[in-house]
């Protein structure tokens, strides 16, 4: 099944596999492992977030703040 969704906690909470358009081209392709990171967040989104983990074990994005995220760090 395929499924196109804007709920990022949705996505990583059904699906096995993740794909991420950054500007209309493919940024990531993988498993929601690999695919949602808080740094790949941070360069398509451009917010800082924590992933967390419920007691059942399944990932939930958190927002740390409604501001945009400054410049990456090298």
């Amino acid at each position: 099944m395929i499924a196109v969704l804007h709920d990022l906690n949705l996505a990583m909470r059904f699906a096995d596999r993740i794909v991420l358009l950054h500007r209309g081209k493919l940024a990531v392709d993988g498993g929601r492992a690999e695919a949602i990171t808080a740094e790949t967040i941070r360069r398509i989104f451009e917010v800082d977030v924590t992933i967390d983990y419920t007691d059942g074990g399944v990932p939930f994005l958190l927002p740390q703040t409604m501001r945009p995220a400054g410049p990456p760090t090298a």
